[in-house]
């Protein structure tokens, strides 16, 4: 995660970059002062919210462990099987 300092070292075009990652903060006309409050904010909400999926992608151990032994199973599963699936597109049964 970014602490203000690091934040405030980065020129505006690396502040609109990360930005343009959350999608949730507008970049556009931005200055480089609001782009680091705003991302400092996000930090903020994900530091502190326990009970979301990005605090939970980030410090929970057990819950990332689950997850990838989860996409682990499913991988091994495609590369062994795969998925047999019977589509119909544009007409009905």
């Amino acid at each position: 995660m970014f602490d203000i300092s690091a934040l405030k070292e980065m020129k505006l075009t690396e502040l609109q970059e990360i930005a343009k990652l959350t999608k949730s903060i507008k970049v556009a006309g931005a200055k480089k002062d609001t782009l680091i409050a705003q991302i400092n904010g996000l930090v903020h909400d994900v530091r502190t919210n326990e009970g979301g999926l990005a605090y939970k992608l980030v410090y929970d151990k057990q819950f990332t462990a689950r997850l990838d032994s989860l996409v682990f199973s499913l991988r091994r599963i495609l590369d062994l099987d795969g998925i047999n699936v019977n589509v119909r597109l544009g007409t009905r049964p």
